[in-house]
């Protein structure tokens, strides 16, 4: 997924958590349990 560029977004992807800068590029492997959030009161947007 990539983040439209302004928002940070958080995910948890296994037992890892992060929140991920704008712009960046965040990856998982194929079958492993995974969630996204918007950490902040703005707005987020995401690419899949």
């Amino acid at each position: 997924m990539q983040l439209h560029p302004g928002r940070a977004i958080g995910a948890l992807i296994g037992d890892r958590e992060l929140e991920s800068s704008p712009g960046e590029v965040v990856w998982k492997p194929r079958g492993v349990p995974h969630t996204f959030w918007n950490p902040g009161p703005d707005r987020a947007l995401v690419l899949r």
